[in-house]
């Protein structure tokens, strides 16, 4: 561990000195190009170095002896929960509780299922497999979709190792499938992720998938009228769920523990969803969401941000609400970039604004600049955007950001080009 701190900081300070040079000597001219491609590499290294560690931090307490039970727990929890309502039992009472060895304590800690009945109708299928059995084909399975979602957007392998992404594969939580059916390429696909997590109806929003959401609406509603008496007796207990959850998490990570960070927060996210509402939706809940879990942080994924990665990785402690404080940063950091760029085009004249993308917000469908970072090593994938371009024509806005990297998009028209920040 000593070697990978070592590692980390060399990365980091090596990156520094050569964004030192950049900013004394000017962004390189065409014979300095190897110093972004070095400063790029540099910057992947460090990132890799930094989910290592603090990745392994997140998780290392799973492995230990005496505490492997944590390992798909989340997963036998759910199974347990249908499996009850299966026989005429309460999934929601503690005969479809899991239990772990808290650590470093070694006290016995008993979880209960809190999820909706959608949920447990979505895992009753599944209990037709032995318990074990399922356990480690969910396991299976959890792997399989973090690879497929770093695949879709674009990410490198080892973002595998990202905190709030390794976390939720340990424990086996079904937010790691939620995530990778949220990102698929069909909307007759997404609406599946709701039954999983019903927190994911708010990345739909942001991403506008609205044949998903009517999709989520028609089941939900058959649910109701096929299923009355398990909605009635989660409802009647609907109270008693909310308290034991805000117990057995002490508040959760989200902003939701105080009253006064939750309004911070949610003015916050408003703001950052009036400049990309796409953002808003994916952010909000691990913000936002009551009782919210370290691997809820994962929702951070598809907006391809390694700074916002960079800091979400240190959050793994409960206590310092990290989690919601970085958000923020975030959500101003944007704020402040576009007020920036307001205040340079005006300054450059009408004929430069003209030239310049015309919709600033998300109400602007034709004309959008979309701000996405560089990932890892890789940059801006200009080659996605050309293949986009040849195979469809003009790009839907959140088609393109699957296939961008880095500096921003210009979308206008037929015409789709990288755009210096």
């Amino acid at each position: 561990m000593l070697l990978i701190v070592l590692l980390t900081a060399a990365a980091i300070a090596t990156a520094s000195a050569a964004f030192a040079v950049l900013l004394i000597e000017g962004f390189p001219q065409p014979g300095r190009a190897w110093l972004i491609r070095w400063l790029r590499r540099l910057g992947a290294f460090a990132l890799f170095c930094w989910f290592l560690y603090w990745g392994w931090g997140a998780v290392h307490g799973n492995f230990l002896q005496g505490h492997q039970e944590a390992l798909g727990i989340d997963g036998r929890l759910y199974y347990r929960a249908a499996a009850a309502w299966l026989a005429g039992g309460n999934p929601w009472g503690p005969e479809a509780a899991t239990y772990t060895n808290a650590w470093p304590s070694g006290c016995c800690v008993q979880w209960l299922f809190t999820g909706p009945p959608p949920t447990v109708l979505a895992f009753a299928p599944l209990t037709l497999i032995p318990e074990d059995l399922f356990v480690r084909a969910w396991m299976a399975l959890t792997l399989a979709a973090a690879f497929y979602t770093l695949r879709r957007l674009g990410l490198p392998w080892w973002w595998i190792m990202f905190p709030p992404l390794a976390q939720g594969i340990t424990v086996g939580n079904p937010h790691v499938v939620c995530l990778a059916v949220l990102v698929a390429g069909s909307d007759h696909v997404r609406w599946l992720a709701v039954p999983l997590k019903a927190y994911a109806v708010a990345p739909l929003v942001g991403e506008q998938r609205w044949r998903a959401l009517v999709g989520v609406g028609v089941a939900v509603g058959l649910s109701v009228v096929l299923f009355w008496p398990l909605w009635s007796s989660y409802l009647s207990q609907y109270g008693e769920i909310n308290r034991w959850i805000g117990d057995a998490t002490h508040g959760g990570f989200s902003a939701h523990r105080d009253p006064r960070l939750f309004a911070v927060t949610l003015a916050a996210v408003a703001a950052l969803a009036v400049l990309d509402w796409r953002a808003a939706g994916w952010l909000a809940v691990p913000a936002l969401f009551p009782a919210g879990q370290f691997f809820y942080a994962s929702f951070a994924l598809p907006l391809r941000s390694p700074w916002l990665a960079f800091a979400l990785a240190t959050a793994g402690h409960r206590a310092d609400a990290a989690v919601p404080w970085i958000i923020c940063g975030y959500a101003g950091l944007r704020v402040a970039g576009w007020g920036l760029a307001r205040g340079r085009r005006a300054r450059r004249g009408p004929v430069a604004q003209h030239a310049d993308v015309v919709g600033d917000g998300p109400g602007s469908p034709d004309h959008a600049v979309l701000d996405l970072p560089v990932v890892g090593a890789a940059g801006c994938d200009h080659a996605g955007v050309d293949g986009l371009v040849a195979r469809h024509g003009p790009v839907d806005r959140r088609d393109l950001r699957h296939a961008t990297g880095g500096n921003g998009v210009v979308v206008t028209g037929d015409v789709v080009a990288g755009v210096g920040r």
